[in-house]
């Protein structure tokens, strides 16, 4: 425990699926909001961008690691024209471009990775079959349980999901899934997703399962198996499934939503406030509303109420980005519209266009 205390914060936001339109101060003014920023790079860098450029990564370096997690609630915000991704980056030091290319660039930026010294090998068994297996030599050297095998063909960022998941069993039956939240939250860490089970009644207790946002929180968890909580010790152990997320809205769906979007901003137009954006909470998504169906949306990975005005703020300056894309789009029509008639002048004069 002693060593695992002086490990140093995570203090570096990974930044990946922004649009190649994005400038560095249109990012940083975006991401100011959540915490003092020390330094940031934005790769491929302007010199290096190729047609075949499909997206930036941006790495940010705050002065505070709970910045980084609060960052992280950004994920599937749309900057520009693209919904962004936000996870930790787990190394001290920023790398260079050079490094960045050559460890896959943005192909794999962003996408959720097990701390380096937790590793993954799939083990062949007489029968045929195949299983994975995890190893944690931080939960080994504290006498903790091992992560149980996952069938070999699992996909990684699955596993990657299940080993940052617990079950909590005993909970008191009728809990409020926000208390167990907020008692996960403030004793053992940061957590991403909850999903409360349901229990039949011949069950004498509830449970759950709690995704946590790192994985180093789960040793934490399983050293407070037996930790109290209403009166009740919680039975806390690995987790063999993930969470099972809400699913994506359909096309036709997510259409329906900016056009009553779009007629919610009119039916508000008496308001300042509204005529420019509206933003709307229903469960765990924030949606902001513009005119002219441009939307913007977040994702609460945990809902947190102290951080709404944080999300508020960014996705208010995300809306001044998006409007001057707006703008800029609108000139290059007008620019367009004088050129075609300029061609059509030419042509009822008999000039070559």
């Amino acid at each position: 425990m002693g060593a695992d205390g002086k490990k140093e914060k995570i203090r570096i936001l990974q930044v990946s699926n922004i649009s190649v339109t994005a400038t560095k101060d249109q990012i940083f003014t975006m991401f100011q909001y959540i915490g003092r920023i020390e330094e940031m790079k934005v790769y491929p860098s302007d010199m290096n961008i190729t047609s075949a450029t499909t997206s930036k990564c941006a790495f940010i370096k705050y002065d505070d690691d709970r910045a980084v997690e609060v960052g992280q609630h950004l994920t599937n915000t749309v900057l520009i024209d693209r919904a962004v991704v936000c996870a930790p980056y787990l190394q001290s030091v920023i790398p260079d471009e050079a490094t960045f290319t050559n460890t896959g660039g943005p192909v794999t930026a962003g996408q959720r990775q097990l701390p380096p010294h937790v590793t993954n090998r799939v083990q062949e068994l007489e029968d045929g079959t195949s299983v994975l297996l995890t190893a944690d030599p931080q939960m080994e050297a504290l006498g903790l349980p091992s992560y149980p095998p996952l069938p070999g063909n699992t996909d990684l960022a699955k596993v990657e999901e299940i080993r940052r998941t617990i079950y909590v069993g005993n909970l008191p039956k009728g809990v409020d899934g926000q208390v167990v939240l907020d008692f996960f939250n403030s004793y053992v860490g940061e957590v991403m997703y909850l999903r409360m089970a349901i229990a039949p009644d011949t069950l004498p207790c509830a449970y759950a399962y709690v995704e946590f946002t790192n994985q180093t929180s789960v040793p934490i968890a399983l050293q407070n198996n037996g930790i109290d909580f209403q009166g009740r010790p919680l039975r806390i152990q690995h987790s063999r499934v993930a969470i099972i997320k809400p699913q994506a809205k359909s096309a036709d769906q997510a259409l329906e939503e900016v056009e009553e979007a779009i007629r919610m901003g009119k039916s508000n137009s008496s308001s300042t406030h509204l005529r420019s954006y509206s933003i709307i909470q229903t469960g765990d998504r924030v949606r902001v509303h513009l005119f002219g169906g441009v939307v913007l949306l977040h994702r609460l990975l945990a809902v947190k109420v102290d951080r709404l005005d944080v999300v508020e703020a960014v996705l208010g300056r995300s809306l001044g980005i998006a409007g001057e894309v707006e703008r800029v789009q609108k000139s290059a029509k007008e620019v367009g519209r004088a050129t075609e008639s300029e061609a059509v002048a030419r042509k009822d004069a008999g000039v070559e266009a």
